[in-house]
């Protein structure tokens, strides 16, 4: 590979995967903050506990990457031996990446388990996330002995492209079981609660997109780091897979706002299509508690009447 070429594929892929995953982490932060604002009192403490977790794990994720970028582009800039070799910085990159999904894993596993009412088969077949961290262990304990990338690929190249494959492959299954599930939740929803409905398309589509990012993104990844044996593309990618698990677990459980806040609205303005469908009923309702107010407050002034009367009537025979 000519210098052309080994610049922008190793030292360029290192760079732009580095700030591209420094950005999403500030998302992750902003997105941690604005959910202490709306849940720190609302959530349980296992959940809470969870954001804990997965905000920590990410954090100490952009160190890793941070580190890694000073090592090739500082510590060993122009020196393309150096290049070819493994860091421990690179290895908690990737451990920090298997912790984040497994997580986030356990996580959406859960919530297939309450759709699911309880399936545990079903929840059983969306936790494979374990191995994928275990291999990845086991990869940081032996980057000692494969301290390049040329050795490790010759002996243990398994282990990451095994972790990529169950990453993707889990990341498949619990986009199909969440959509299978809440199309479920759909079709029995009762017609005449269209704002439920509408709620229920925003979850689907949302876990389609969430679940097709990061399944994408993983299997570019494992692509490029089976096909292109002489750059760094494939740790550039790699550096966004954690930055992106984190994103969609936190938008998944900050969302819960803008539903609640978009269904209140779509009941309470006369200008959503949900209230118009039924504004006949609305009306109606709206008129009869009016009459039943207006009843109230004209029997309790005419309660405070009386007992003036009664007491000027008792205070005048008294001066008499």
């Amino acid at each position: 590979m000519s210098d052309a070429q080994f610049v922008p594929r190793t030292y360029g892929a290192i760079l732009l995967g580095g700030l591209f995953s420094a950005w999403l982490g500030g998302m992750v932060t902003a997105q941690t903050v604005v959910y202490v604002k709306l849940y720190l009192k609302r959530d349980s403490i296992r959940l809470k506990s969870l954001v804990g977790a997965v905000w920590l794990l990410d954090a100490l994720h952009s160190m890793a990457v941070w580190a890694a970028g000073w090592t090739y582009l500082i510590d060993g800039f122009g020196d393309t031996q150096g290049i070819a070799e493994i860091p421990w910085s690179i290895a908690m990159t990737v451990v920090f990446t298997a912790s984040l999904t497994f997580l986030v894993h356990l996580f959406l596993a859960r919530r297939i388990h309450l759709l699911s009412h309880g399936n545990y088969y079903l929840t059983a077949a969306v936790c494979p996330g374990g191995p994928a961290t275990s291999f990845c262990l086991c990869h940081n304990r032996n980057h000692d002995y494969y301290g390049n990338f040329a050795d490790f690929k010759e002996h243990f190249s398994w282990v990451f492209t095994l972790g990529l494959a169950l990453s993707s492959a889990v990341d498949a299954l619990i986009t199909g079981c969440l959509f299978v599930l809440l199309h479920r939740s759909r079709k029995s929803t009762p017609l005449s609660m269209p704002g439920l409905t509408d709620m229920i398309d925003t979850l689907i589509l949302y876990a389609f997109e969430s679940g097709s990012l990061t399944c994408f993104a993983t299997i570019v990844s494992m692509i490029c780091w089976i096909t292109m044996n002489h750059n760094l593309i494939f740790l550039g990618l790699h550096f966004v897979i954690a930055k992106l698990y984190a994103n969609t677990f936190l938008a998944t459980l900050n969302m819960r706002y803008m539903i609640r806040e978009s269904r209140s609205s779509s009941i309470g303005q006369p200008g959503i299509i949900v209230l118009e469908r039924h504004d006949r009923e609305a009306d109606s309702l709206e008129q009869h508690r009016c009459k039943t107010l207006n009843a109230l407050q004209i029997s309790v002034d005419v309660q405070r009447t009386v007992q003036y009367d009664e007491e000027s009537s008792s205070d005048r025979g008294g001066s008499k």
